[in-house]
């Protein structure tokens, strides 16, 4: 089954995975830094994503990291960050995209195996 003309276009250019990852002050140094140097160098794009209260280190200016307005960064469990996160996702990048992961920052992904298995499906379909 071939999906439609214009779908099949909006697919090819689209990239194919974000990658959200919750995380908080206290791990930007470890696990966010470890998750971006490893598996987060191999998705195409990858965030990690702070409550408005988190100081960022200066030494890891380098991390893609978001801070989101009026979510604390120490609150457990994270649910407010978690839908926060989707919604941000959504709002920003929900047409440059065709597959969208959350992620923890004490996940590890094979993101090979990912990718292999997201290309093999078709998103319009799913």
């Amino acid at each position: 089954v071939r999906m439609p003309e214009k779908l099949e276009q909006e697919y090819i250019f689209k990239k194919m995975l974000f990658v959200g990852v919750l995380t908080q002050e206290g791990y930007l140094n470890t696990r966010a830094k470890a998750l971006y140097e490893t598996w987060g160098q191999e998705v195409d794009t990858i965030v990690f994503f702070v409550g408005e209260d988190c100081k960022v280190p200066t030494n890891i200016s380098y991390l893609p990291i978001v801070k989101l307005p009026g979510i604390p960064d120490k609150v457990y469990p994270p649910l407010k960050k978690a839908f926060a996160v989707m919604k941000y996702m959504y709002e920003h990048y929900i047409n440059g995209f065709n597959w969208f992961m959350r992620a923890d920052d004490d996940m590890y992904v094979r993101s090979g195996k990912l990718r292999e298995l997201l290309g093999s499906m078709n998103p319009y379909e799913t």
